[in-house]
């Protein structure tokens, strides 16, 4: 499978998605509504986007030639950017809060936020 063949999958996936189920940019900031409430701390929509890719990226190693999981990883790649004007996080995005569950304890992420650092707690 060639570079642009690939490309070109994801975006049609892409495009298909916004048609079925509208503005990637709106689902992506409920799911992060119903994340954090079903959560009971702050999920932004980045963060949703992370944690699906990160679903998808565990399951291509069972079988390498899952190429919708493939094609869905780079759509994720795609819809960060989205994901980022959606909840207008600044600079470190509050993606970095993902990171701190991997973190080393007192390891400091790219945006400064500690390993170890709870996330906000929202209101239920």
């Amino acid at each position: 499978m060639t570079r642009s063949i690939i490309l070109t999958e994801a975006e049609q996936v892409l495009e298909i998605r916004a048609e079925e189920y509208g503005p990637a940019r709106v689902s992506l900031d409920k799911i992060a509504a119903r994340w954090s409430q079903n959560l009971g701390c702050e999920v932004t929509p980045a963060q949703v986007v992370l944690c699906m890719s990160d679903l998808k990226m565990v399951r291509l190693p069972h079988d390498d030639g899952h190429r919708e999981s493939l094609v869905d990883v780079i759509g994720s790649a795609v819809l960060m950017s989205e994901a980022q004007q959606s909840s207008n996080e600044g600079n470190a995005l509050h993606t970095n809060r993902i990171w701190r569950s991997s973190a080393r304890p007192g390891a400091r992420a790219p945006g400064g936020l500690v390993g170890t650092e709870a996330p906000r707690r929202v209101a239920r």
